[in-house]
């Protein structure tokens, strides 16, 4: 595994944030003695600093509150920046953005930090090849929700919009669901990066493979309601983050139903 595209908040613009089972290429500061426990765990480097930025409500962008299932979930995705009082937890949604389709962030109470990753729908070793294919509304057992991939260049999540909250006063709804993450297994003898002609969930061997909602080894996205298997070459099923609400998805850019 490795560090995810994590960004400080402008009062810590130049604090190195200790990183935990991680390693990175590039950046910036010393590097970091921390233990590493797990058995994905490789040689820890400093999470680097870079432009602080913002995951208010933007044009384009929706940001609603995410509540985890545990500290430990938070703790799993964002396993190098070891979340201690993580606060203002958070999801932004923009279908228009390729690159951060999702960002996940909190702020560190203990120091003031901003710590986000962003998933997106581009290859994270080729820029010019991207895919929302098995993206989209689906008809769940008779309902009509959305569920969609994306990934970062260490793991991937799974986005289920399954609901809508009406604001009264003819306002639209705001809508809520689920996110559901993925580490990929990078352990030693897997080191590598990921192929340049395919998104994880296009892949059907290796570490790489984030696949999931399998059926005689094809996805089927309406097989199960949420993500419940995982490709052989998988180290783990997807784990629940949490649930999010107040996304306003015409803002976002989700298509109509």
């Amino acid at each position: 595994m490795g560090q995810r595209n994590y960004k400080l908040g402008a009062a810590v613009a130049m604090l190195i944030i200790a990183a935990g089972c991680a390693s990175s290429s590039g950046g910036g500061g010393s590097t970091v003695t921390t233990s590493c426990t797990t058995a994905a765990c490789v040689s820890p480097t400093a999470v680097p600093t870079s432009t602080p930025t913002s995951t208010t409500t933007t044009t384009g962008t929706s940001t609603g509150t995410l509540v985890p299932t545990s500290t430990s979930a938070l703790a799993q995705l964002f396993f190098n920046s070891n979340p201690n009082t993580p606060e203002n937890i958070e999801i932004a949604l923009s279908l228009s953005s390729t690159t951060e389709s999702v960002v996940i962030s909190y702020t560190e109470q203990t120091t003031g930090a901003l710590v986000q990753a962003n998933f997106g729908i581009v290859n994270p070793t080729n820029p010019s090849y991207s895919s929302n294919s098995l993206n989209g509304w689906v008809n769940q057992n008779g309902t009509t929700i959305w569920k969609g991939f994306f990934q970062d260049q260490y793991g991937a999540i799974v986005l289920i919009v399954d609901s809508l909250q009406s604001q009264g006063d003819g306002k639209p709804g705001l809508a809520s669901g689920s996110v559901w993450f993925q580490n990929f297994n990078t352990a030693s003898p897997n080191f590598g990066v990921q192929g340049p002609l395919k998104m994880c969930w296009e892949i059907s061997l290796g570490p790489f493979d984030c696949r999931t909602f399998l059926v005689n080894n094809q996805v089927q996205m309406t097989s199960t309601y949420y993500p419940t298997n995982k490709g052989p070459n998988a180290s783990a099923n997807y784990t629940e983050l949490g649930t999010f609400s107040g996304i306003d998805l015409t803002t976002a850019g989700f298509p109509a139903q």
